[in-house]
């Protein structure tokens, strides 16, 4: 870690109400760095894994097209980058699962998604059925939109503390 990158930098001097204190097991998407798998989240920032293990927890990965539950001990979720739209379909027919992410969301557990990661935690993403943990529905289009947003954190998080304005990238199309 040694401090690599601005989000290293930026955990470091962060500081929140409660501290994050990551207790047992983060399952994460599998990055599908293996070309002859298919994967919907292809990519994860290699900072939430490494922090993660040297707060004290450890690391297991899973796939969300052909696990139908998460890890064992499951206590947080990280969900990758990628392109979630392109396997809609399967990702939806794997409701078990969907379930299972809901259900730890629902009971307080941290869960954060990286860039496309977050359409797989909306309530549908092209019409097809997602996990249901944000009240919002995800649609693609033709255009590709790129710009920074701006947000206030409403409550106190692993993030940011209640009232912090954030600015970030987003891009949304194909």
């Amino acid at each position: 870690m040694g401090g690599r990158g601005r989000g290293a930098a930026a955990h470091r001097h962060h500081r929140c109400a409660h501290p994050f204190r990551p207790r047992g097991t983060y399952a994460r998407t599998e990055a599908g760095r293996r070309r002859r798998r298919r994967a919907a989240f292809t990519f994860s920032y290699a900072e939430h894994t490494e922090l993660l293990q040297a707060a004290g927890a450890e690391v297991v990965t899973f796939d969300p097209l052909r696990d139908e539950r998460l890890p064992e001990g499951t206590s947080g979720l990280v969900i990758g980058g990628g392109f979630p739209e392109m396997y809609g379909e399967q990702l939806s027919a794997n409701e078990p699962l969907r379930k299972a992410v809901a259900e730890l969301a629902a009971s307080g557990a941290p869960v954060a998604a990286e860039c496309a990661g977050l359409l797989y935690l909306a309530r549908s993403l092209d019409g097809h059925p997602m996990c249901g943990v944000l009240d919002a529905d995800a649609r693609m289009s033709e255009r590709l939109t790129l710009g920074y947003r701006d947000a206030v954190a409403v409550s106190d998080s692993v993030l940011a503390p209640a009232g912090a304005r954030l600015r970030g990238t987003s891009s949304t199309g194909p």
